[in-house]
C-alpha cells in the first residue's frame, strides 16, 4: 500500500510539474510575441518621428529663406 501511494506521489509530481513547465512554456511564447510587437511598434515610431523632424527641418529652412528673400 505505502509503495503505491508512493508511486502515485510520484506521477503526480511528475505529471504537476509537466503541466507547470507546460503553462510557463506558453506564457513565455506570450511574451515574447509582445516583445515582437513592441519592438515593431518602436520601430514604426521612430520612423514616423524621422520623417516629421526632417519635415519640421525642411519648414524652418523655407521659412528662412522666404524671411532672406523678403529683405
Amino acid at each position: 500500500m505505502v509503495a503505491v501511494l508512493g508511486a502515485l506521489r510520484t506521477r503526480l509530481i511528475v505529471v504537476l510539474g509537466w503541466a507547470f513547465w507546460k503553462v510557463n512554456d506558453k506564457k513565455d511564447a506570450a511574451l515574447r510575441e509582445l516583445y515582437d510587437k513592441v519592438l515593431e511598434m518602436v520601430r514604426v515610431q521612430m520612423e514616423a518621428v524621422t520623417k516629421v523632424e526632417a519635415a519640421l527641418l525642411a519648414l524652418k529652412q523655407a521659412i528662412e529663406e522666404l524671411r532672406h528673400k523678403a529683405r
